[in-house]
């Protein structure tokens, strides 16, 4: 086991660095012994795929936090979300993160509109 963890801040996450940016993050950080934990989002289904299909390319990842208790808000809305089992989590085989949102159902979260 190396003998550091960097966790990312919440202000510094995939939302705003990116895929690329949180891959160098994590290989800059190992060439020091040091593990990577992305900071992950209290959204269970598009927040988690995407901090999962990050993590699955790091290869001095530590373990990602996960909020069960924001683990179903979004089912009305979307399938597809992915569920750990025995603390891992697999990913879809299809391409994207493998969410499908009901756009029917979505609209009672909008909150603003895009001209």
């Amino acid at each position: 086991m190396l003998p550091h963890n960097l966790q990312t801040d919440p202000d510094q996450d995939l939302v705003q660095s990116g895929l690329l940016e949180m891959h160098e993050i994590a290989a800059i950080a190992d060439t020091h012994m040091v593990t990577f934990s992305p900071h992950n989002y209290n959204s269970m289904t598009v927040g988690l795929s995407a901090t999962a299909n990050l993590a699955a390319g790091i290869r001095n990842l530590a373990p990602v936090e996960y909020f069960p208790e924001h683990a179903q808000k979004l089912d009305e809305v979307c399938s597809g979300r992915m569920v750990p089992q025995n603390g891992k989590l697999k990913l879809p085989e299809g391409p994207g993160f493998g969410l499908s949102f009901d756009d029917s159902k979505m609209a009672g979260f909008e909150w603003c509109k895009w001209d």
